[in-house]
């Protein structure tokens, strides 16, 4: 499947490309993308439907006292049609969009992506978009277990619920900590896994991200996506 990358507008292959060559970003929320994977999934669904339909009606010829008799010869038929279905499947070309048509839906995912505003909320506060809502239950100092730290920081945790609001399963975006304009380090050790890497449709996850963090520090912003960000005042 062929698309445009929606940060740099340069065309990716889904056959060649695990991410954007081009800025090396993740594909997998792209729209176009999303719309071809689920065109894609009709067709292998359409397919296998078929071939249950012919299943089913050849074995609703036979009475079963002719079954054994016949026997090699529905091997053969399943076979044959099973062998038939994986070469269409194989040689079925993808949807033709047109370079129009693909520009036409790069500009609409750009388009998308521009009217989604950036969400602040507070503690214990939802901050929701079109995929999903998100937002910090608490947060607590956690020991620092292997005195890696320098004295003026320390590791924070914090707990997180994320629900899916789309109708298909979605991946846990990236979670990052601010302070005074300043990325923290992740502590990766600590239990930043908890949150799931996909969250299936109508789920709600718990997790927690934890980070080196300044201990003069008097509020963190965190910062869930491109659009969620949730500022705690100490």
């Amino acid at each position: 499947m062929k698309f445009f990358c929606e940060y740099c507008g340069n065309r990716i292959d889904a056959e060649k490309d695990s991410k954007c060559p081009n800025c090396g970003a993740s594909y997998k929320k792209n729209q176009t993308f999303i719309k071809l994977e689920a065109e894609k999934k009709k067709q292998i669904q359409a397919s296998q439907e078929n071939a249950q339909k012919i299943f089913n009606h050849v074995f609703g010829i036979f009475k079963f006292s002719r079954i054994i008799f016949f026997m090699p010869v529905i091997f053969f038929i399943i076979i044959f049609v099973a062998s038939i279905i994986m070469i269409s499947n194989n040689d079925k070309k993808e949807p033709n969009y047109g370079d129009n048509n693909l520009d036409e839906i790069f500009e609409e995912s750009i388009a998308e992506k521009e009217e989604q505003k950036t969400i602040v909320v507070g503690l214990d506060e939802y901050g929701e978009t079109k995929e999903y809502k998100v937002k910090v239950i608490k947060y607590e100092v956690e020991k620092d277990k292997f005195n890696r730290l320098d004295d003026d920081y320390e590791y924070v945790e914090f707990q997180l619920l994320v629900e899916n609001l789309s109708d298909y399963g979605i991946s846990k975006e990236d979670v990052h900590c601010v302070v005074d304009g300043i990325a923290q380090t992740n502590y990766y050790s600590s239990g930043y896994s908890d949150l799931p890497m996909f969250i299936n449709k109508g789920l709600t996850v718990k997790g927690t991200a934890t980070f080196e963090v300044p201990k003069d520090a008097s509020s963190y912003e965190i910062k869930y996506g491109d659009y969620v960000t949730i500022k705690i005042s100490k």
